[in-house]
């Protein structure tokens, strides 16, 4: 009887799922406000600070243009920084201000960030005619 249970145990590990560790998403939410400068006609740089709720605030800048968009990001209170490519695009109107929408794919990190394995962030800009510059960012780290 012993062994038939230890067989029948055997066959239930066998056939249940492997459990791996799994990855902790961390909600990623705040503001950005800086100035931008326009690089070409369908470009900008923009600097100023990010608050980022739990994560922290500090110095962020972001780069726009038609080949390749990047958002740079670091926490003043331990040098800690995020960053990665961004799918952005960006459009002006008639008064001269622009908008910037897409997604920051964020790659990796270092110090407390070095273990993020990836993450997305929606960006949702404005941009006045003195090139001030204000963001709302929305999403999610793994690590």
């Amino acid at each position: 009887m012993a062994r038939v249970l230890a067989v029948a145990w055997a066959l239930c590990l066998l056939a249940a799922p492997r459990v791996t560790a799994g990855e902790t998403t961390v909600p990623v939410q705040g503001t950005f406000r800086g100035r931008y400068l326009p690089r070409g006609p369908l470009g900008l740089f923009a600097t100023g600070a990010a608050s980022l709720a739990a994560l922290g605030d500090g110095p962020c800048s972001m780069t726009v243009s038609d080949a390749h968009s990047t958002v740079f990001f670091r926490v003043f209170r331990d040098g800690a920084t995020l960053e990665g490519p961004a799918d952005l695009t960006i459009g002006r109107n008639a008064r001269g201000e622009i908008s910037v929408t897409g997604a920051w794919h964020v790659t990796g990190g270092t110090g407390r960030f070095a273990e993020v394995r990836g993450g997305e962030v929606q960006v949702a800009a404005v941009g006045n005619a003195r090139g001030g510059f204000r963001a709302t960012l929305d999403g999610s780290l793994r690590f």
